[in-house]
């Protein structure tokens, strides 16, 4: 190595492995810039060897932190999913609560009974309705909530989003029983029809796969199957990082589930969707950044 760029790379690395660092910290990543500038030079002037240049980025690398921007940082705080940002409803219903953020309840599907002759049983449903949506809203305490709805519940948000981001999705799962099914992830286009979907499949052996679609055809890039059951009330959390390399992370609750590399996609996408497909669900918080470019 070049006699200049010998000492102040070990001091880096000294500095680098002198206690324990967390890859969010700015003075991680700020050391990690320094040392990845140090190694482009000692590549550029062949002052060092090219094994030693491809063995110290791989160390970096894990400590690499390249998702710089916040995207979204939602909560739903503030009671509203229609406006910053707004969300928008594509099929099922999707409210508000108190304390566990945006909500959604769905079944399976099933045979709807036949109607009574005349009419009369709905229409005194529909007035039964009226009537309770009027207490609820001079009550004012209180959001009402639908009921379950059959198939499928979806909503999404636009939203620019680099071709590498990190979604962090807190959730929990509180129907408990143990079918739930829900998926996130960003998409492309105006139709929502390419994308890449993180999947939760409970039952019996619950599962979480990661999925890239597309109008033409979709592929499993991965999949984890003993993975906890969601189904407890609690709260859990869904990290998702994806690299400019394609190489993509999923952990639950800081544990690393699985890591797949995938580059069918490569352009940047344009919004983040939520899925349910079964169950009860409340998304407390949705956490997007990007690398800034």
């Amino acid at each position: 190595m070049h006699p200049r760029i010998a000492p102040l790379a070990a001091a880096a690395l000294a500095a680098f492995l002198a206690g324990p660092v967390t890859a969010a910290e700015d003075n991680t990543q700020a050391l990690v810039d320094d040392m990845n500038r140090l190694l482009d030079q000692a590549e550029s002037d062949r002052s060092a060897s090219p094994w030693f240049i491809k063995e110290a980025r791989e160390v970096l690398r894990r400590y690499h932190w390249p998702w710089r921007e916040t995207l979204l940082d939602e909560t739903f705080s503030d009671g509203d999913y229609t406006r910053g940002p707004a969300w928008m409803v594509d099929s099922g219903e999707f409210w508000v609560a108190r304390s566990v953020g945006l909500r959604s309840r769905v079944t399976a599907q099933s045979a709807q009974p036949p109607a009574e002759q005349g009419g009369s049983r709905d229409a005194a449903s529909q007035i039964v309705g009226i009537l309770m949506q009027e207490v609820l809203k001079n009550g004012g305490q209180q959001q009402a909530q639908p009921a379950a709805q059959p198939g499928r519940g979806e909503i999404h948000t636009e939203l620019p989003i680099t071709n590498a981001f990190l979604v962090e999705v807190e959730m929990a799962a509180l129907g408990g029983s143990g079918d739930s099914r829900f998926s996130f992830g960003p998409y492309q286009g105006p139709y929502r029809d390419t994308g890449y979907q993180l999947v939760y499949l409970g039952g019996a052996r619950p599962a979480i796969e990661l999925r890239r679609y597309s109008p033409r055809r979709s592929a499993i890039v991965e999949v984890r199957e003993d993975v906890p059951a969601l189904d407890d009330g609690g709260t859990h959390t869904l990290t998702w990082q994806r690299r400019d390399s394609g190489e993509m992370t999923v952990l639950l609750d800081g544990g690393e589930l699985f890591s797949a590399s995938d580059r069918g996609l490569r352009d940047p996408f344009t919004g983040f969707t939520l899925v349910n497909e079964g169950g009860d669900f409340a998304f407390s918080r949705v956490r997007i950044e990007g690398t800034g470019r």
